[in-house]
């Protein structure tokens, strides 16, 4: 018992005893279970609009139309603050 493993093997046999202890198995199936469920629906959904390369192009079209304008303005100040600093830099 005096080498580390033993020492660690003893350690992960207490944590085990805690954690059976304080977690009944058979409560966590349920949310398990619903958890599947919901990654299936998910799944189903990506498949049902062509995958998800076209799930990706229409998150992507959303997120333009709804930012484009802060993103314009970042571009702009983005710009505008590199024309600063060149001109400082000169």
């Amino acid at each position: 018992m005096d080498s580390t493993v033993a020492h660690l093997n003893t350690l992960k046999a207490s944590v085990e005893n805690i954690y059976d202890s304080l977690v009944d198995p058979k409560a966590l199936n349920p949310l398990i279970d619903g958890l599947s469920k919901v990654a299936n629906l998910f799944a189903n959904f990506v498949d049902s609009i062509g995958g998800g390369g076209a799930m990706l192009e229409s998150l992507g079209a959303i997120g333009l139309s709804v930012f484009s304008s802060k993103i314009a303005n970042s571009l702009t100040t983005t710009i505008t603050n590199m024309q600063i600093a060149r001109d400082n830099a000169a």
